[in-house]
């Protein structure tokens, strides 16, 4: 009777055993995906973060665009009229301008 007793007794505890590294790798694995969401959600503050400054300095830059385009046309016009004009002076002026709409 004492060998059977034992013999349950001593699957009882290797069942606790094993019982007790299941638990262990399930906490474990439940900290690592908590983590895993943490970064997440700190890569998406983040972003969220700069979006505003990504917005202000594409705002910037079409207001440069736009200033160039303004100049490179008024340039292109001023060759325009130069030419129909058949004025060197005045076209190698607006080309000038022209360069320096475009540089």
């Amino acid at each position: 009777m004492e060998i059977a007793l034992l013999i349950i007794l001593g699957v009882v505890v290797v069942a606790m055993l094993y019982g007790i590294a299941i638990y262990n790798g399930l906490v474990a694995l439940k900290h690592a995906v908590d983590n895993a969401w943490s970064n997440i959600d700190v890569l998406l503050k983040q972003r969220h973060d700069e979006l505003p400054k990504l917005i202000e300095t594409c705002r910037q830059y079409m207001r440069h665009a736009q200033e160039t385009l303004a100049r490179v046309t008024e340039a292109r016009s001023a060759v325009a009229s130069a030419r129909k004009a058949g004025d060197v002076t005045a076209l190698g002026t607006a080309e000038g301008a022209l360069r320096a709409g475009l540089g």
